[in-house]
Order: structure tokens, then C-alpha cells, then sequence
């Protein structure tokens, strides 16, 4: 797993992220780090591709995220955004679903999900359409930069 700037960036020196801003983000509550790439808004599915093509050298699985920061530049957006915040996951765990919040908790507790239970209960407790939940969880608009049709 590559574990510092230097050898991601000699990674990405082959791509069009070569000029690319990166930062390294420690994960809060672990010793693990993940690294911020700066990647050009006109397409940001095909980078993500692009960085799913390098996992055998990197290891590390690609999150398309964004963040509505006022900040003067990226680098003080990435220093001053949360993206470890676990608060969304709290829930699980007052239901006894996980013990913890770190991400091998999360991880561990996806092992045991029984997705059709789940949702199966969305759909039960929902009167909207339950595509329209799924797109709304799994396309959000802010990540796209569009709104649903």
C-alpha cells in the first residue's frame, strides 16, 4: 500500500493528474492515512476510473467527495474539511449493529449486513419511491454537480 506523497506522485507522473495538488489526511482515530488528489472538475467519473486502474499499485480504493468550503485555496480546503466525519454512522451504532466508528468497524459490520432486510425496511418505512431513495443515496447531486431528474 503506498503510504506516502512521493511514490503516489511518481504514480500519477504517468497520468494527467501528473501537476495534480495532493495532500495526505491522517484518518481520524487510527494511525491510517488516505491521500486528497485535486482532480479536474470537467470529468471527475473518468479520473475516478483512472484511479481505479492504479488500486494494484496503490491499494487504496478512489472516493469522489467535494466540499463547499469558502477556503482561499484547495489546500485549505482539504486542511479544513472533515472527511472522516463518522456522525452519519452513529445511528448504527446505538442500534448494536457496531461497536465502534472507525473504519475497520464500519467495515466489519458490512460483512454481517443483510442488504435485502435493509432494504426491505426502507421500503416499508418510505412512501417515496424507492429508485428515487437509491439514486438520492447512491448518486448524491453535489457529487455530480446536477440535479436529479
Amino acid at each position: 500500500m503506498i503510504q506516502d506523497e512521493p511514490t503516489l506522485r511518481d504514480l500519477l507522473s504517468q497520468t494527467h493528474l501528473v501537476d495534480a495538488a495532493v495532500a495526505t489526511l491522517e484518518v481520524s482515530g487510527t494511525a491510517e492515512i488516505a491521500f486528497a488528489i485535486d482532480i479536474p472538475t470537467e470529468d471527475p467519473v473518468s479520473t475516478w476510473f483512472l484511479l481505479r486502474g492504479l488500486m494494484p499499485q496503490t491499494d487504496r480504493w478512489p472516493l469522489l467527495t467535494t466540499s463547499w468550503s469558502k477556503a482561499s485555496s484547495w489546500e485549505a480546503t482539504v486542511a479544513a474539511a472533515d472527511f472522516f466525519d463518522r456522525s452519519a454512522f452513529q445511528w448504527e451504532r446505538m442500534k448494536g449493529d457496531r461497536s465502534g466508528d472507525t473504519p475497520a468497524d464500519v467495515i466489519a459490520a458490512a460483512a454481517s449486513l443483510d442488504s435485502e432486510a435493509e432494504l426491505n425496511a426502507l421500503a416499508s418505512q418510505s412512501e417515496a419511491n424507492l429508485v428515487d431513495e437509491l439514486e438520492i443515496a447512491l448518486y448524491p447531486a453535489a457529487l455530480w454537480g446536477h440535479t436529479r431528474h
